[in-house]
C-alpha cells in the first residue's frame, strides 16, 4: 500500500541479507547455485535427451537469486521475466540454452546409476564443497530455502526445515566444519536441524554474511543478559529484605513475649536497650541499629544481644507448655 512500510520479520531481514550476497569466487559461486537448485529445483528429460529445468518456490528472494546465479555463472544474458515472476513453478527450458541446462544437470550430478534422473533432495555433490567458502556458499543457501530464525528478543532458535535425511546429515556436517554444532529432530515426518545456542546462531549469520541481522541480535543478547542480571539483583534484594522483615518481625515477637511475662526489668542493660531500640525502629538492619547504640555497636555484636532475647523467649514458651 502506498505510504505503508512493511515491517520484516527478523527471519526474513535475514534471508534478505543472504540473498544479496554472492561471492566472487567462481567455485563459491557455483556452489551456491547448486544449493539452491537442490532446493527448488527439478529436472526433467524429454524424447530426445532434452534436459528441462523447472524450479519451484514461494520464496521469491531464492529465486530471484537462482537467476542472478545462473547469469553469472553462465555469463549469459537471460530473459529479465524469470526474476519478475517471484514466485511459483518457473520452466528454465524456454529462458536457458540447451547446454547451460546441461551443464547445471552435470553440476548437480543429476542422473543417477541407473541412467535416471533422481529427484533433487536438497544435497549437493560433496566436490563443490572442498572449501570454506563453499561450505559457507551452502550453508547460507540452504538456510534462504528451507530455514528461519526466531527475533531474538523473544528467544534463540534456528532450523532448517529439511527436504531429506541426506540433506540434514550435509548440513550438520558443514556447520560443524565451520565450527558450529547443530542437533537434529523431526517434525511431521520432515527433519528438522537446530541451533538454540544464541552465539552459534550469530556464528551461522556471520557465515552467511548476514552481518546486519548478526549485529541485531547481537544487541538483542547484550539487553536480555543485562535485563536478567537486573531481575536477578532485584529478586535478590527483594529475598533478603523479606528475610530481614521476618526476622524483625521473630525478634519483636520475642521481646513483646519477654514484656508480657514482666521478665523485661530482670534483664542487663545492654540487652534492654536493644530491645527498645528494636521496638522502636523495626525497619532498620541490625548494623543501622548497632549504629545507634551508645557506644555503636557492629551487626555480629547486635545479632548476639537478640539472639539472647530470642532464646530467652523460646525459654518462656517450653515454661508455658510445661504448666
Amino acid at each position: 500500500m502506498s505510504g505503508t512500510e512493511i515491517k520484516l520479520s527478523f527471519s526474513a531481514k535475514v534471508k534478505q541479507e543472504a540473498a544479496g550476497q554472492i561471492f566472487s569466487n567462481r567455485k563459491a559461486a557455483l556452489t551456491e547455485l547448486a544449493a539452491l537448485i537442490a532446493c527448488i529445483g527439478q529436472f526433467g528429460m524429454e524424447k530426445g535427451g532434452k534436459i528441462r529445468l523447472f524450479l519451484k518456490s514461494e520464496n521469491r528472494p531464492a529465486l530471484t537469486k537462482c537467476f542472478t546465479l545462473i547469469q553469472k555463472t553462465a555469463n549469459i544474458s537471460c530473459k529479465s521475466d524469470f526474476a519478475e515472476a517471484g514466485q511459483g513453478s518457473i520452466d528454465l527450458t524456454g529462458i536457458l540454452p540447451q547446454k547451460e541446462l546441461e551443464f547445471l544437470f552435470r553440476l548437480l550430478d543429476a542422473e543417477g546409476e541407473d541412467g535416471r534422473i533422481r529427484p533433487m533432495d536438497g544435497c549437493v555433490p560433496e566436490r563443490l564443497l572442498a572449501t570454506d567458502m563453499c561450505s559457507r556458499a551452502f550453508i547460507r543457501n540452504a538456510f534462504l530455502c528451507t530455514g528461519s530464525v526466531s527475533n531474538p528478543e523473544k528467544e534463540y532458535h534456528m532450523e532448517f526445515h529439511c527436504l531429506s535425511d541426506a540433506q540434514a546429515q550435509q548440513i550438520r556436517s558443514q556447520l560443524r566444519k565451520c565450527g558450529v554444532q547443530a542437533g537434529q529432530s523431526r517434525r511431521r515426518n520432515h527433519p528438522i536441524v537446530y541451533i538454540r545456542d544464541s552465539g552459534q546462531i550469530v556464528d551461522v549469520l556471520n557465515l552467511m554474511g548476514a552481518l546486519g541481522s548478526s549485529m541485531q541480535m547481537e544487541n538483542a543478547i547484550i539487553l536480555r543478559q543485562m535485563r536478567g542480571s537486573i531481575n536477578r539483583k532485584v529478586n535478590c534484594e527483594t529475598a533478603n529484605i523479606r528475610k530481614s522483615v521476618d526476622a524483625a518481625n521473630r525478634q519483636i515477637e520475642d521481646i513483646l513475649l519477654i514484656l508480657e511475662n514482666e521478665c523485661f526489668s530482670q534483664l542487663p542493660e545492654h540487652l534492654q536497650q536493644i530491645a527498645r531500640l528494636r521496638i522502636e525502629h523495626q525497619e532498620l538492619s541490625l548494623m543501622e541499629l548497632g549504629e545507634l547504640l551508645d557506644p555503636p555497636v557492629g551487626k555480629s555484636g547486635v545479632n548476639h544481644r537478640l539472639r539472647k532475647l530470642s532464646a530467652l523467649a523460646q525459654q518462656i514458651r517450653e515454661d508455658g507448655k510445661g504448666q
